[in-house]
Formats: C-alpha cells, sequence, structure tokens
C-alpha cells in the first residue's frame, strides 16, 4: 500500500502523522516526501491527505519545501489558487506559506496567486492566503498584490471577504503602494459608503485618522452628508466622519446639514436620529446651539415619534453636551413637553 493512499485514510493519515512527529528520521521523511510529492495537490484537499502535507511541511528541508512549490505551480497555473478557494486546501497552504524562508520561494507563490488575487480576497478560503501574504511577506513582495487590488478596490470592498482584505491591504501597505490603494477608494466613497461591507472600509480609513486622508475622503463626501444620513450604511460614516475629525472639518459637515432645507427629517428618521445625536455630542459654540434650536422648533412633531423621542432622551441623559447650567436648563424643558412611557 503506497503512502500516498495510506494518507486519504483516517487510521493511515494519523500513523503517518506519528511517525513524522517521532525522533527525527531523515531516511523516514524522505521516504514520505518522494510518495507524497507527486501527489501534493490532490492530498492538499483530501479530508486526511491534508493534515498528512501540512505535517510534512513542518518537517521537510527547505530544499524540499521549494521541490514541493515547484510541483504546485510549474504544471498547472491556477492549481494552487484553486487549493487556496478549498475549505481544506486552504489550510495547506498556509502552513506552507508559514515556512517559506527563502526569496525563490516567494517568488514562485506571488506568481502563482496573482492571476487569482480578486478570486481569492473575495473568497471566505482565499482570504486568507492573501491576508497572510500581507501579513508575513515585504511590501515589495505584495507590489503586485496591492496594485490589482487598487484596480479592483471597489468590487473587493463590496465583498464580506474583501472589505476585510482591503483594510489588511491599507495597514500593510506604505508609500506609492498606499497612495494609490487610498486614492482608489477615496474615488469609490460615495458607492461604498451606502454599501454593507463598503462602508466598513470607509470608516477604517476615517480609523486612521490621517490628516490627508481624511481630508481627501471628506471632499469627496462632500455634498452628499444628508442623503448619507438617511441611508443604514452611510449614516454610520457620516457618524464616524464627525467623529473622528477635527473640529473645524466636523463643524463643516454640521453646517453642511444645517443648511439643508430638509434637515429637520433626520430627527425623526431610523438613521439620521443618530447623526444628529452624534452632531450633538462633537459640535461647539453657534452649531451646537444651532442644533439645540433645531430640536426645539420640531419638538411638536417629535413628541409622537420614536425617534424623535430617542433624540431628546440622548440630550437628557448626556450632561457634557451642553454643560451642567445648560443640561439643567434642557432638563426642565424636556420635562415639561415629554413623559417617559
Amino acid at each position: 500500500m503506497g503512502v500516498a493512499f495510506l494518507a486519504t485514510d483516517q487510521d493511515g493519515c494519523r500513523c503517518l502523522q506519528r511517525a513524522m512527529e517521532a525522533v527525527p528520521n531523515k531516511e523516514l521523511i524522505d521516504l514520505i516526501f518522494l510518495e507524497v510529492l507527486e501527489h501534493v495537490a490532490t492530498l492538499m484537499l483530501d479530508p486526511h491527505g491534508n493534515y498528512v502535507v501540512q505535517k510534512l511541511v513542518e518537517v521537510c528541508s527547505e530544499e524540499q519545501r521549494t521541490q514541493m512549490l515547484l510541483m504546485l505551480t510549474k504544471k498547472n497555473d491556477l492549481q494552487l489558487i484553486c487549493i487556496s478557494l478549498d475549505t481544506r486546501g486552504t489550510r495547506s497552504v498556509q502552513k506552507l506559506l508559514k515556512y517559506v524562508t527563502t526569496k525563490e520561494q516567494i517568488t514562485l507563490i506571488m506568481r502563482a496567486l496573482s492571476p487569482g488575487v480578486v478570486a481569492l480576497s473575495k473568497n471566505s478560503n482565499g482570504q486568507h492566503v492573501i491576508e497572510h501574504c500581507l501579513e508575513h511577506f515585504s511590501v515589495h513582495d505584495n507590489e503586485h498584490l496591492l496594485h490589482v487590488v487598487a484596480n479592483n478596490c471597489c468590487g473587493i470592498a463590496k465583498d464580506k471577504s474583501g472589505c476585510c482584505v482591503l483594510q489588511k491591504c491599507v495597514e500593510h501597505s506604505n508609500g506609492k503602494n498606499r497612495e494609490r490603494l487610498v486614492a482608489a477608494i477615496t474615488a469609490k466613497a460615495i458607492v461604498l459608503a451606502v454599501d454593507r461591507y463598503g462602508n466598513y472600509v470607509l470608516q477604517h480609513l476615517l480609523g486612521l485618522r490621517m490628516p490627508q486622508i481624511t481630508e481627501n475622503l471628506l471632499r469627496q463626501l462632500r455634498g452628499s452628508y444628508m442623503s448619507l444620513s438617511c441611508n443604514k450604511y452611510g449614516s454610520n460614516v457620516v457618524e464616524k466622519c464627525l467623529l473622528d475629525s477635527g473640529e473645524e472639518q466636523s463643524s463643516q459637515i454640521i453646517f453642511e446639514l444645517l443648511t439643508n432645507r430638509n434637515i429637520s427629517m433626520l430627527l425623526l428618521h431610523p438613521f439620521g436620529n443618530y447623526v444628529i445625536q452624534t452632531a450633538l455630542s462633537v459640535s461647539k459654540g453657534v452649531y451646537h446651539d444651532a442644533l439645540l434650536n433645531l430640536v426645539q422648533l420640531n419638538s411638536h412633531v417629535m413628541r409622537g415619534n420614536y425617534y424623535g423621542q430617542k433624540c431628546f432622551f440622548s440630550l437628557l441623559f448626556n450632561v457634557t453636551l451642553v454643560g451642567m447650567q445648560g443640561f439643567v436648563h434642557w432638563s426642565s424643558w424636556i420635562g415639561a413637553n415629554f413623559r417617559l412611557i
């Protein structure tokens, strides 16, 4: 019975792993390696065989890992990509990536994965392979990967797995690579802000609190803050803009909202009311007073509205909004106009 066949059997798989875990025996490892090498792609996808491959990767030599990579990349350009997309295969690939040590090995891997960067990024299994490359390989090694991601950032950002990969790309890039990537994301800001996954990418950029990135993003969103505030996902982005930008920038956002003729609808809106609450929490001076006046002027319609009441109760319990003196005044006014149910 051959080693490759034995590796696909549950008991045989365990037996082979125990043999490799025992006192290092180069002759035994060499024998298993030669038997497994020809079938490595198939075994990486096998329910039991993938564990044998993972253990073999741990104990074999640097030269043997290179041979394994050559076997996975030379015969079929897409073979490593297909394995990475598989639930079992991705574990074997990640194990192999963990043990690469030479420039030649990294080059083989990146060359093989490059045609599938977008597909891998948008796949729950492939995502982990891409993230491993970003976290453990140099920016230079990942340069082509980052270039492909930048060119396809919108589609990747709007995917559940892709939005996580894109955030990792921003974290693990620098210089021109990061500038290109951030510029590509910023150019699609309006579209991404209202997407269920894309909005997290924009919030991540804002969370970096890098002045130039924030300024460019706010400029791209300018003129759309009202419509974004009425969107389930866009409202989260507007709140993040208010919280993570400077006082001057947040004041510009609040001014845009206040000068919109439909501003009062935000007080009653399922998502917009949260934007108003956040605006009240960060605003100062005339902008804060204007928001308070807005609330007071619309109290008659807010009284019977669930979301309108949320705004009032937010004021009631947040002492820091207007200071103790203002808080006492507003507490009395709210108490006279609302009844807690």
